[in-house]
């Protein structure tokens, strides 16, 4: 698997080996990228309905035109949450937050507290899409270390 790995990231950007455009493309434009890829026609597979988003998504991180992008955004915090402890902000009410557009750094922050509070006796939880380095992940393996059983995860 370890010797995959380095051959994968060097090959992710190699020679182009076909090209995938909806099935109203101008042939002018269907020609220029063709030329621009060094691909013939017969590598030319035109999609009936949308072609593949996160291919076309990729695109954007390979432009280095930051004038033709928007600013980076960054969530906020919810008012409620605002210099004070979770669990001080939950016991006033309840708090809603919406992802992505508020801050999923107050989730991370109570999961931690609740991991580190002798008065916690378990964390349950099922996360989804997740990565093994996440600060989620970290507050709930010390609480499986601290006894505080019940915590799942789901890698994806």
């Amino acid at each position: 698997m370890r010797a995959l790995q380095g051959e994968l990231s060097e090959s992710r950007y190699g020679a182009a080996v076909r090209l995938e455009t909806s099935h109203d493309c101008s042939d002018d434009l269907a020609e220029y990228l063709l030329e621009h890829f060094n691909l013939s026609r017969q590598d030319l597979y035109q999609v009936n309905g949308p072609v593949n988003l996160n291919r076309l998504l990729e695109v954007y991180d390979l432009a280095d035109r930051p004038d033709l992008k928007d600013p980076p955004f960054t969530p906020g915090v919810p008012r409620q949450l605002v210099k004070t402890s979770p669990f001080a902000a939950i016991s006033k009410g309840d708090i809603l937050l919406h992802h992505p557009f508020e801050s999923f750094a107050p989730v991370v922050e109570f999961v931690y507290r609740a991991a580190t509070n002798p008065s916690v006796v378990a964390i349950k939880q099922t996360l989804y899409r997740t990565t093994p380095d996440s600060p989620l992940i970290e507050s709930l393996v010390f609480a499986a270390k601290a006894g505080k059983a019940g915590s799942n995860a789901m890698y994806t």
